[in-house]
């Protein structure tokens, strides 16, 4: 028997078989899933959290607010707040303004210099992902065989 003989026999014999049907409770299953809206969970804020999160949350709070405390003094902007206030000592100035400074710099560096190319760069990365794509799938389907369609 041949690769023909043997595919037309197994096309006659999957003929013969009766066409199998879906269970009678399926459609009104999916007529129920699909027509009745689903109810929407309302979002409760913090208060519907995990008791565990909010928890947590409310220690970073914490920390962060005791971290901000910390550091106001040293920022010199305590005397806002309070008129009157011990200076920072001059190590912390100095290190505040040379990380103002260093930052200044970055920022200049950021718009004169990567800035007008970032933007060109960003073209050339979509483009050259694009054009792999394109030739991924050409290779797929022409060179790998692909998917045949019989």
């Amino acid at each position: 028997m041949n690769h023909i003989d043997l595919q037309q026999l197994l096309e006659r014999e999957l003929k013969q078989l009766p066409t199998p049907r879906a269970p009678d409770a399926l459609l009104p299953r999916v007529l129920a899933a699909t027509v009745l809206p689903r109810p929407v969970r309302s979002y409760g804020g913090w208060l519907a959290w995990p008791r565990a999160w909010q928890i947590v949350s409310a220690a970073a709070l914490m920390a962060l607010v005791a971290g901000g405390w910390m550091v106001l003094p040293l920022t010199g902007a305590s005397d806002l707040f309070w008129p009157g206030a011990a200076a920072a000592p001059a190590p912390v100035t100095t290190f505040v303004r040379n990380a103002g400074e260093t930052a200044t710099v970055v920022r200049v560096l950021w718009q004169v210099l990567v800035q007008p190319v970032a933007t060109y760069v960003l073209v050339l990365a979509i483009s050259l992902a694009l054009a792999c794509a394109v030739l991924w799938t050409a290779v797929e389907r022409l060179a790998l065989g692909g998917a045949t369609q019989r």
